[in-house]
């Protein structure tokens, strides 16, 4: 009983917050969107509708975007567009957890097209079923369009864990070694409000990330970018 209520409150809650965060955007400038996927395929998978995307709809969207003036650009290009300000509107592309499926269905499309995405990889995850290939996601890697940004090592709830600093800390060193280079970029699993506390944003500053994201829907305008270690993210189903 306990645990219900507080599911439906963590609800309540989300849809303050993003509602919040929507209403704010129109008294401030909006900068552009991060779009956020996690499966891409055509196979039918036991996940919220959300986290899949057909290979067809996730390449029509980018078509789309692009015929209503947005930039693709990638999240080091974001921050400084949002520091200096520039009128530049932007998409983001970013995928969490790493399916294998992203590198078999996605990556074609992106390097066909020209797309800077971003890889939020669960480091403990990578090899084990379903997700990527450890020999698949160096090659990613080496692509100059290819940036990769944590997602702890276990896929945890930061605000639920003892060792949150430790799959912090531990998923940049992993992912850092197996790419050749720093990981600066996080997103946080579970990316709600009520499982990201301001204890969890200064530990990503302390660990050395640049910024991090959440899964509050709604577009990174001037109000929502004030805070660097939660920006939102949106989910677009056509």
């Amino acid at each position: 009983m306990i645990n219900n209520l507080k599911h439906y409150l963590d609800i309540v809650i989300y849809l303050i917050h993003r509602s919040f965060w929507n209403i704010m955007s129109h008294f401030g400038r909006v900068h552009g969107i991060v779009l956020m996927y996690h499966y891409i395929t055509n196979e039918k998978v036991a996940t919220m509708a959300s986290c899949q995307h057909k290979p067809a709809v996730f390449e029509s969207t980018i078509f789309r975007l692009r015929k209503e003036g947005y930039t693709f650009v990638s999240v080091e290009r974001m921050l400084e567009i949002i520091r200096t300000k520039d009128k530049t509107k932007f998409a983001v592309v970013t995928f969490d957890d790493i399916m294998d499926d992203v590198y078999t269905n996605a990556y074609p499309i992106l390097k066909q097209l020209g797309i800077p995405y971003t890889l939020f990889v669960a480091s403990g995850l990578i090899g084990t079923k379903e997700y990527i290939k450890k020999e698949h996601l160096k090659e990613m890697s080496r692509d100059p369009l290819c940036t990769i940004g944590s997602h702890t090592v276990s896929h945890c709830h930061l605000s639920k864990v003892g060792n949150s600093m430790e799959e912090l800390v531990d998923s940049r060193k992993v992912l850092s070694e197996l790419i050749g280079r720093d990981v600066d970029y996080l997103a946080y699993p579970y990316g709600w409000h009520c499982d990201v506390s301001k204890n969890e944003m200064k530990q990503a500053q302390i660990a050395g990330y640049k910024c991090a994201f959440g899964t509050i829907q709604s577009p990174v305008s001037e109000i929502s970018s004030k805070n660097l270690f939660y920006l939102p993210r949106m989910v677009l189903m056509r």
